[in-house]
């Protein structure tokens, strides 16, 4: 797998997950962030992003049957955001459900799935 790729990627979780984690980027404080994906080769890239996540994060990745799984567990609080089916989380927004949509991910099969209140709705906002 690309490194180049999984450090780009891991930057991006940790962009994120500031938004949910106040004082990640302390050095003092351990630090979790919950991560959701699928149970599919397109969520692995989640499971390398521990060896780039600074010292004191932990990544745990906590891995759904589904996209709706997924994107009940980002509704819910389950996880902090997740890497899900573009479809679920599409439509669960456009139902009103508490989603967003930050990005895409695995060449635009899947995407990044926040929860409306987190305050990201873009990448670039994290």
């Amino acid at each position: 797998m690309n490194r180049h790729l999984l450090r780009i990627g891991f930057a991006m979780v940790v962009a994120v997950a500031s938004a949910f984690l106040p004082g990640l980027a302390s050095a003092q404080q351990e630090q979790t962030i919950r991560v959701g994906t699928l149970k599919l080769i397109h969520g692995i890239t989640l499971y390398f992003y521990q060896q780039f996540a600074p010292e004191g994060v932990t990544v745990e990745v906590v891995p759904y049957e589904s996209p709706t799984d997924g994107k009940n567990a980002v509704a819910t609080g389950t996880v902090h955001f997740g890497i899900f089916g573009l479809a679920a989380a599409t439509l669960g927004g456009s139902l009103g459900e508490p989603v967003v949509i930050v990005g895409g991910a695995t060449n635009r099969g899947m995407a990044v799935v926040s929860g409306k209140d987190s305050d990201i709705n873009t990448i670039a906002e994290a």
